[in-house]
This record gives structure tokens, C-alpha cells and sequence, in this order.
């Protein structure tokens, strides 16, 4: 017991001359923090711009496919896109009596919607001509190309809330690409390049996208080119006539070209000018029809030759604003104003035996001029993070058709299937 005592007082008497040593090493502290103030520069943190989430696409009911993924799985059309990442998505080449195009879980035509950076692609086709072997328009829903994407999302179900009117089997939400997805962090510059082969129809491609910085200033041009043949079959009948089996000859000229201009301001602001213009053609040898019988005469052997022409052009004025700290009452917007045109024309016929012309042609164009936007606001309540969005899409439209005949040699242009109309939504 002694010794414990002994210990006890050693450690008493040590803590009490230990006391008076602490205020004088608080008393410095503090004088050298009065003393020696320093003031912190201003750090800016500089990254990668990050895009806030697609208000369309954001549902469960949507999947994503990004440029990564169309890359290393070579996607170049919808079927590809079905068969590799997305399932339930599938593309059916038109054919007579039967409109082809593209469809969600076995929905397509005007049930389904394709957005290109939120503006509607317009959907038509002539059903007065589906019997037709050569002026049936379809397909317009694929009026695009897939190397110019950045994203592709897929939103399966009706939810018209989201998307607008017509989607009542889903959507095909694309996102072109801008020039942050090209240029790396601690660059000023950046592309990407392919070169592709279709072993379906023999197609040689290639795109080039680059896109340049300079200080607030962002600039992106991308351009494609493909050229292509027909599609094989099983076919062994190569002969003229209704008894060929062979698919008729036919060459494919695709091509896309766009560009985009960005200029970042202070505050989360960005403004922009994007154009665009996609161009499909198709020229074909109508050997299944050659040799036929039309008004008492027939087709001339390698005299009767079909076309088709799609064209989508589009100028938009694009803003986009990304708050920069998360006390503001917006956290998101984006706005643009646009104008696109989509037609399409096809036709067939060459001189019959008796040396007079039998031609048909049908054409259809849409123009639109239209604003869409939306904003993205997001608070906390009750201990849970609520996100409310708003967005709109207000466009005028005008859409015409055109017949032109000339049948042994009378030639007139003849009344159209479809009436002339505009119309504001």
C-alpha cells in the first residue's frame, strides 16, 4: 500500500508543475495566429463539363447505349443496335405490301418516336403505294447516322409525358455528339476516326469527328460516307422477270455531315449554333419487272431502273445552362430553336419496247420550325431529395406530296394521295 501512495503523489506533484507551462503555449498560438494571418488565394477547379441526366431518358423504362459501345460493337444501323445491346429494338426492310421501318416490342410507324437532341423526326409514308414495287416511302424513323451519336437510349412503354405525342410503343432518344466527347482532360483538341465493312451488302464506310478549344470556344465537325450494294439472299434464279429469285442490283450512297459551334460564358452558361444534313440514296435494276407487261407493251430488258432519296437537313440555335453551386433555384435548363426538313422521293420506269416512257415518281417533304426546352430543378424536403422537371415542344409544321406520271408517253402531274397541311402543336 505504501508503494501505490508513492506513485499516486509522484504522478499529483508531476501534473501541477506541468500546469503552468500550458498558457503560455496557448498565449503563443494565438498571438502568431494574430500576428501571421494568411490569406488563401482563389482556387477555381477546372473539369470535364458533366451533362445533367436526360430528363426523357432518365426512367427506368430506358437503356443506354454509349459511343464506346457503338464503336467496339461496330453498330452501324438499328439491326445492329438490336442484336447487340438493345433487344426488343428491330428494323424491317420495306417491301411491296408490306411498310418496314422501325419498331420497339414489336411496335412501329407512328407508334414509335425518334428524337435527335430532342427534336422530333418527323414520321410519314405513302399507304396508297405500299403495293407499289417503287414509290412506296417508308422507313423515315432511320434517318440518321449512327457515327455522329454520342448516346442512343431506348425507352420501351407509352409515356407520352415525357417524349410528346406518338409514343406509344417507346423512343429512340439519340444524343449527337459534342466537343467535350472528343477532347480529353488537359487537352485542347481531340477526334476519332473508323473505317467499316458490311459483309450483308458489301458496304465500305468511313467517319472522321474532330473538334478543337480555344479558351471558351469549342468547334466540332464530323462527316461520314458509305457505299454499299444490295443485300444478298438464298436466291439462285438470276434471270428477268417475276420468276427471279436473285435480289435485283442496287447501289447504296450514305452520308452525314455536322457541326457545331460552342461558346462557353460565365455563370453555367453556354450558347451554340448546330447544322446537319443526312442524305441516303438507293438506285436499283429492276430486273424482276423487266420484260413485264405494262399498257400493252413490256419493259426493255436493262431499260427500267428504280431510285429512292431520303434527305434530313436541321439548323438549331442550342442553349444550355448548368448551375454552379447547388443554393440556386435552377439546376439545370436547355433551349433550342430549330428548323429541320425531312423528305423522301422515289420512283421508277425507262422507255417500254414500243420506244415511249413510262415513269413514276413520288415525293413527300416535312418542314418544321419549332422551340424546345426544359429546365431541371432539385431540393430536399423531409429528409428526401425531390428533382421536378419542365419541358415543352411548340412547332409549326407544312407538309406536302407529289405524284408526277408519265405513262406512254402522256405526261401530267397527277392529283396526290395525301392533301397539302399545316398545322401548329
Amino acid at each position: 500500500m505504501s508503494i501505490s501512495r508513492t506513485h499516486s503523489a509522484l504522478l499529483l506533484c508531476t501534473a501541477i508543475s506541468l500546469l503552468p507551462l500550458a498558457g503560455p503555449v496557448r498565449a503563443q498560438d494565438a498571438a502568431a495566429q494574430a500576428d501571421g494571418t494568411t490569406t488563401l488565394e482563389k482556387i477555381v477547379v477546372k473539369g470535364k463539363r458533366v451533362k445533367s441526366a436526360n430528363a426523357v431518358a432518365d426512367t427506368p423504362l430506358a437503356s443506354q447505349t454509349t459511343a464506346e459501345d457503338i464503336r467496339k460493337k461496330d453498330i452501324g444501323s438499328i439491326k445492329d443496335l438490336g442484336n447487340s445491346t438493345e433487344p426488343g429494338v428491330d428494323y424491317v426492310d420495306a417491301k411491296p405490301g408490306r411498310p418496314g421501318g422501325l419498331f420497339i416490342r414489336g411496335l412501329g410507324g407512328a407508334r414509335v418516336v425518334t428524337l435527335i437532341d430532342n427534336i422530333p423526326v418527323p414520321f410519314f409514308e405513302n399507304f396508297a403505294r405500299q403495293g407499289q414495287a417503287t414509290t412506296t416511302l417508308s422507313n423515315t424513323n432511320s434517318s440518321f447516322d449512327f457515327s455522329s451519336l454520342s448516346t442512343v437510349d431506348v425507352v420501351r412503354g407509352a409515356d407520352s409525358s415525357r417524349i410528346g405525342s406518338g409514343a406509344l410503343g417507346g423512343a429512340l432518344v439519340l444524343r449527337t455528339l459534342e466537343p467535350e466527347d472528343l477532347i480529353g482532360e488537359g487537352r485542347d483538341w481531340g477526334g476519332v476516326a473508323k473505317t467499316t465493312y458490311d459483309s450483308e451488302d458489301r458496304s465500305v464506310g468511313g467517319s472522321l469527328a474532330v473538334a478543337r478549344k480555344i479558351e471558351n470556344t469549342s468547334v466540332l465537325f464530323q462527316g461520314s460516307y458509305k457505299r454499299g450494294n444490295e443485300t444478298d439472299n438464298k436466291g439462285t434464279a438470276d434471270i428477268y422477270g417475276t420468276r427471279r429469285t436473285k435480289p435485283n442490283p442496287a447501289d447504296t450512297y450514305e452520308s452525314n455531315l455536322m457541326f457545331k459551334i460552342r461558346q462557353d460564358l460565365e455563370g453555367g452558361h453556354r450558347i451554340g449554333l448546330t447544322a446537319e444534313r443526312y442524305s441516303l440514296r438507293d438506285r436499283s435494276d429492276m430486273k424482276t419487272l423487266q420484260g413485264v407487261s405494262v399498257s400493252g407493251s413490256t419493259y426493255r430488258i436493262g431499260d427500267y431502273r428504280g431510285y429512292e432519296d431520303t434527305e434530313r437537313d436541321r439548323v438549331s440555335l442550342d442553349y444550355e445552362y448548368e448551375a454552379p453551386s447547388t443554393d440556386g433555384m435552377i439546376d439545370a435548363a436547355n433551349l433550342s430553336l430549330y428548323w429541320t426538313r425531312l423528305s423522301k422521293e422515289s420512283g421508277a420506269g425507262d422507255r417500254l419496247t414500243n420506244n415511249s416512257l413510262y415513269i413514276r415518281e413520288d415525293s413527300m417533304r416535312n418542314s418544321a420550325f419549332g422551340i424546345v426546352g426544359g429546365l431541371e430543378s432539385g431540393f430536399e424536403l423531409g429528409g428526401v431529395q425531390h428533382t421536378v422537371r419542365f419541358g415543352g415542344n411548340a412547332m409549326t409544321t407544312d407538309f406536302s406530296q407529289e405524284l408526277f406520271a408519265n405513262t406512254a408517253g402522256s405526261t401530267s402531274p397527277e392529283p396526290s394521295d395525301t392533301p397539302d397541311v399545316s398545322g401548329n402543336s
